[in-house]
């Protein structure tokens, strides 16, 4: 099967965001145990896969009879066994991204190898490295990323009903033009279906922090379906503010995604529109001692505001200046395949 894919491209809209993590996973390494209530509502029965069982790497070409579970990828633009693509690739299915708790990049990049995200606290600060090349200034200037095919300029978003995600490491060029000196990371959201199915996850860990996401797809008729997603998530926040502002790190965030998928003869239509919405206020980080080169020139040694740094300071700040910050992000794809003889013709537009 051929695949000609016509594309068109616009700048996506940018804001700042913060990590989504919950108090759990973040907050300078302190542990917090979270309780999860997870209930689960299918039109079919669903089999469990062990994490071991459905994370595959590959450098190059395998056999197809090695017994190995069989992932299809578009890491070349048309959809592949994974151990048929001659790509330095590492692909999580939904079920091993789910048993992880994958919430974000972050999550992701502590299962796959030679990939980083890290996150400075502040919304939208987030970068990413592949094979120890990273972007300048959290812009895609050596890694892009994907959402369903389209690129965007976006580390820091939620990944929920996610199907898999895809890190291509090496310069991609050819097949995912500029900016991919590094690689590349497709991230491929769940498709419409045509049964019915919905699912709710529920959790909830120390620092009062909260977070429901959900999901339900319907069948609107014989060749339409539509898929609903989102989640809302708040925190009060782990740092103690000492000083005269009282600050704090306390978040509030909410996404939403809505699916629609037409199936009619040879021609399939998916269009897929998101909005996320984040306030933070302070940085979630404590003083660490250490000055740059240019700083310690200039000021000569760290100033102690009485709190002490990192790592025997962990949570308390001094601040008479409260921050706030606001992101909203808004995206929408189309996708348009035709299948010919032997050819699929593929239009992929968004904003």
């Amino acid at each position: 099967m051929v695949t000609i894919e016509l594309r068109f491209w616009q700048l996506t809209t940018h804001g700042v965001r913060v990590n989504k993590q919950l108090a759990s996973k973040a907050h300078g390494g302190v542990a917090a145990t979270a309780t999860t209530l997870r209930t689960w509502v299918h039109a079919s029965a669903a089999t469990a896969f062990a994490l071991s069982g459905t994370v595959i790497q590959v450098a190059g070409a395998a056999e197809a009879d090695s017994g190995i579970e069989e992932v299809i990828v578009t890491a070349q633009r048309r959809e592949q066994d994974l151990q048929q693509v001659p790509v330095a690739v590492t692909a999580l299915t939904s079920q091993a991204l789910e048993r992880a708790q994958v919430e974000s990049l972050q999550d992701y990049a502590a299962l796959v190898p030679n990939f980083k995200a890290t996150n400075y606290g502040t919304p939208g600060e987030s970068d990413v490295s592949i094979r120890g090349v990273t972007n300048i200034g959290g812009q895609s200037s050596s890694i892009a990323v994907y959402n369903d095919e389209f690129g965007v300029n976006e580390f820091d978003f939620d990944l929920y009903d996610v199907e898999r995600i895809e890190v291509l490491r090496g310069p991609q060029g050819t097949l995912f033009g500029r900016n991919t000196i590094a690689g590349a990371v497709n991230i491929v959201y769940k498709k419409p279906i045509e049964t019915f199915e919905a699912a709710v996850d529920l959790d909830a860990s120390s620092y009062g922090t909260y977070k429901g996401s959900g999901m339900i797809n319907v069948p609107l008729s014989d060749s339409i379906f539509m898929r609903v997603s989102g989640s809302y998530g708040e925190s009060d926040g782990y740092l103690k503010d000492v000083g005269p502002a009282r600050a704090s790190d306390d978040y509030t965030n909410q996404s939403v995604r809505l699916a629609l998928r037409g199936k009619f003869d040879k021609l399939t239509l998916d269009l897929s529109v998101a909005h996320s919405n984040i306030e933070q206020g302070v940085p979630t980080a404590v003083p660490t001692g250490v000055l740059t080169p240019v700083a310690g020139g200039v000021i000569g040694s760290p100033i102690n505001d009485g709190q002490g740094f990192f790592p025997s300071n962990t949570r308390r700040i001094a601040t008479d200046q409260p921050t706030n910050s606001d992101y909203k992000y808004d995206t929408g794809i189309l996708r348009a395949t035709y299948e010919f003889d032997g050819v699929n013709l593929v239009v992929i537009g968004g904003q």
